[in-house]
């Protein structure tokens, strides 16, 4: 069975925040793009560790403290790093009563960057 493309995330992250005027609240369109952008991120550094570095994912929440620890163990802190930033703001979006709409367009378009980080350098290391 094939799998989940899960760079797409980060596809539909950008085309909704593309499309935020078709939405009543914009913080909600960029909080939903964190944290699509954030899994795109995680899913495929998981999936590349278990596929090719032996990393065994437990399929429960402490894996995302556990694909960090990976990378920096095996000294790829540049994805460790830059996935924990993402999970940072992923929780914030995900989580946070208080509204972020101060800096959210920032954090929305850094998150992208981080994702497209990792996403490009997990492509170049399969290839």
């Amino acid at each position: 069975m094939p799998q989940f493309h899960w760079p797409e995330y980060l596809n539909l992250s950008r085309n909704i925040v593309q499309n935020i005027q078709t939405f009543n609240n914009p913080e909600s369109v960029h909080r939903c793009a964190i944290s699509r952008a954030y899994y795109s991120a995680f899913c495929s550094a998981r999936n590349y560790a278990r596929d090719f570095q032996n990393f065994k994912p437990s399929g429960r929440g402490r894996d995302h403290t556990s694909i960090v620890d990976h990378f920096k163990n095996i000294g790829m802190f540049d994805i460790a790093f830059k996935l924990l930033d993402l999970k940072g703001w992923r929780e914030k979006s995900d989580y946070q009563d208080n509204s972020m709409s101060n800096n959210i367009n920032k954090m929305t378009a850094d998150a992208f960057k981080l994702a497209d980080y990792i996403l490009n350098k997990i492509a170049t290391l399969i290839h």
